[in-house]
């Protein structure tokens, strides 16, 4: 979530602490992939690099193939 936004991690994190997530502070801060969670955490929150663009394309892609089957199915 948010790997350029330090900040934002926080914020975001901060809200979820009633479910026993935990940031390091420093790792947050540092912003390298991998587990930025305290080891007090309950779960370890992330760092995880992605491509949203493509994924959207791939989603898409997969969608028009899907409606496409069903057309040659209806025929």
């Amino acid at each position: 979530m948010a790997k350029t936004t330090p900040f934002l991690r926080q914020e975001i994190i901060k809200r979820l602490a009633v479910l026993g997530l935990k940031l390091d502070e420093k790792l947050n801060r540092v912003g390298n992939e991998g587990i930025i969670s305290s080891p007090a955490s309950v779960a370890k929150v992330l760092i995880v690099p992605t491509d949203e663009e493509l994924s959207m394309v791939q989603q898409i892609k997969q969608q028009e193939e899907t409606e496409k089957k069903m057309k040659s199915v209806a025929d």
